[in-house]
Formats: structure tokens, C-alpha cells, sequence
């Protein structure tokens, strides 16, 4: 009896102190969750999809059972199929000190060749790092040097 005691005890002390973290946890997820609107003033690639200058919107792309962030989705305001892209080859990243304004990094090459890098979202230290694509990889090789281009964008 004084086993069955102490299991209750222990799983009452572990609901208890996970009903006072999840709180702080979805606010620190409601911080990254937000979806931003940006225009980017050029041609762009995401993963293998190139996609043309315009607005387009990104933020959380959410499936069931998914973790939130796992997924990505930018789309053109301008709805069409061709103009979307679920990014699922991301990792997180961090810095010091909250970004003031949302942004996406881009990595130039060539001139004119334009890779999306990074997503920062307005109020929050931690980004999303997109993996370079096979293309991206193989411009790496022959150009190591490379521009990096921000685009700032609006919190929705």
C-alpha cells in the first residue's frame, strides 16, 4: 500500500509541475508561431521550387500530431499552387538578444541567384535555419563567396 501511495504522490507531483510549465511553454511557441507578410523584390529559390518576386506570407504549417515549427509554409498572396512551398528541412537556431522586426535572410550567388536561408520572427530570439538544397550546395562549391540579403518583413 505504501508503494501505491508513493506512485500517486510521484504522478500527482509530475501533473502538478507540468500543468505549471505548459504555460510558459506556449507562450515561448506563441512568440514563433505568428505569421508575417513580406514582399521580396525578387526571384527566389525554396529547396528545389523557384518562385517569383511578390508578397508572399510564411509562418507555421501545422499538422496533426506535428510539432509546432516542424513545417513551414510560404505562399504567394496571389493564391496559385505553383506559388507554395511546405519547408520541412529546417533547424533551429539562436541568437542573444530578441530580433526587433521579422526577416527572412537570403543567400545570393552569381549575382542574382537567390536562396532562402533563414526565417526570424519579430520579438524572438530563436529562427529557423532552411538546409541548403542539392543546387545550393553544388553553387556553394563552385562560388564559395556569397552575398547574404535580409528582407524584413510585417508580423500578422
Amino acid at each position: 500500500m505504501r508503494k501505491f501511495m508513493m506512485r500517486i504522490s510521484m504522478i500527482s507531483g509530475c501533473v502538478s509541475l507540468l500543468a505549471m510549465t505548459l504555460p510558459g511553454l506556449t507562450t515561448i511557441h506563441g512568440q514563433v508561431v505568428r505569421q508575417m507578410s513580406v514582399t521580396i523584390p525578387f526571384d527566389f529559390v525554396v529547396g528545389d521550387k523557384m518562385l517569383p518576386a511578390g508578397q508572399y506570407t510564411v509562418g507555421p504549417y501545422h499538422v496533426t500530431g506535428g510539432a509546432l515549427w516542424s513545417r513551414l509554409l510560404i505562399r504567394s498572396v496571389v493564391e496559385s499552387p505553383s506559388n507554395r512551398v511546405i519547408i520541412s528541412s529546417t533547424i533551429p537556431i539562436y541568437t542573444n538578444t530578441a530580433a526587433g522586426k521579422g526577416r527572412l535572410i537570403f543567400n545570393r550567388y552569381d549575382g542574382d541567384r537567390y536562396f532562402l536561408s533563414q526565417i526570424w520572427v519579430s520579438g524572438s530570439s530563436t529562427g529557423r535555419q532552411v538546409l541548403k538544397s542539392g543546387i545550393e550546395q553544388k553553387l556553394t562549391k563552385n562560388a564559395p563567396t556569397h552575398h547574404v540579403v535580409s528582407v524584413v518583413a510585417q508580423t500578422q
